[in-house]
C-alpha cells in the first residue's frame, strides 16, 4: 500500500471525513485528550483500505500537530465502533489501523475501546494480539452494550 504521509488526501479519503466515517469527536472530560472516532460501517471493502489508513495517519497528525502539548496533554483515545461486523467485512481494515498505531502512534494513544465487537472479530482479535507491542496490547478494552446495563 501507498501511504501518503504529509501529501494531501485523495477525494475518496476525504469523503471518509466528510461522512465522518472517521473522525475527531471531542475531548476528555478531566484531561483533554483529543477523541478520535472510526466507525466501521462503510469500512468493509478493500478499496477503501488505502484511503482508511491515509486518513488515519493524517487525522493522527493533526492531532498530534494541532491539540497535543509536550508535557501537558501528550496522548489520545481512540473510539472503534465495529458495529458487531464480522472479521471477514472489518478484519483486514481493522488489522491495519492498529498495525499503524503499533508501529507509528504507540506513544501517542492512551486507550483503544472497542465497541461492539462481534464474537469473530473477537477470535480475530485475540490472534492479532499476538504481533502487537505490549503497550499498545495493555490500552485496548472491548465494550458492549451491556457493559452499561
Amino acid at each position: 500500500m501507498n501511504f501518503n504521509y504529509g501529501k494531501p488526501l485523495s477525494a475518496n479519503a476525504k469523503s471518509l471525513l466528510y461522512d465522518r466515517s472517521i473522525s475527531i469527536i471531542s475531548r476528555t472530560k478531566n484531561e483533554y485528550k483529543p477523541i478520535i472516532y472510526i466507525d466501521f460501517r462503510d469500512l468493509e471493502t478493500l478499496e477503501k483500505m488505502e484511503d482508511t489508513a491515509n486518513t488515519f495517519i493524517y487525522l493522527m497528525f493533526l492531532v498530534r500537530e494541532y491539540m497535543c502539548i509536550p508535557g501537558v496533554i501528550e496522548h489520545s483515545v481512540i473510539i472503534m465502533n465495529m458495529r458487531e461486523k464480522n472479521s471477514f467485512a472489518i478484519g483486514r481494515t481493522f488489522k491495519l489501523i492498529l498495525d499503524i498505531i503499533n508501529n507509528s502512534f504507540y506513544a501517542m494513544v492512551d486507550q483503544i475501546y472497542l465497541y461492539k465487537i462481534s464474537s469473530s472479530m473477537k477470535y480475530f482479535y485475540k490472534s492479532v494480539q499476538s504481533s502487537l507491542s505490549p503497550f499498545v496490547k495493555e490500552n485496548i478494552l472491548t465494550i458492549s452494550d451491556t457493559d452499561y446495563d
